[in-house]
């Protein structure tokens, strides 16, 4: 993640810590220079993290489009499917096609 994400992160968005897989926080707040995530991380260093999930869905209603890049974002990030696997390039490539809603 560099400094111009870092200042961008939102309540929801889903980090995780470069160097420990087991350090994944929800941001709940941001105040520029240190952003708090539940479990009580308070991050300072940004080349520490990157930014897991984006919060950008959070609204309803979502397009098709974005339903499908929350779900393939879920079964790479939460589930650790291989985004290599032929489903996941399948997904990728639908995405990635789509055209505007």
């Amino acid at each position: 993640m560099n400094k111009e994400t870092f200042k961008k992160l939102k309540m929801g968005d889903i980090v995780k810590h470069v160097l420990n897989s087991t350090m994944i926080g929800v941001v709940t707040g941001n105040y520029g220079d240190r952003v708090t995530a539940i479990n009580s991380y308070d991050i300072t260093d940004p080349d520490e993290w990157i930014l897991f999930i984006n919060n950008k869905h959070n609204k309803l209603p979502m397009t098709d489009k974005q339903i499908l890049e929350w779900f393939y974002e879920r079964l790479h990030y939460i589930y650790m499917e291989n985004e290599n696997s032929d489903y996941m390039l399948r997904l990728r490539q639908i995405i990635d096609n789509w055209k505007q809603d």
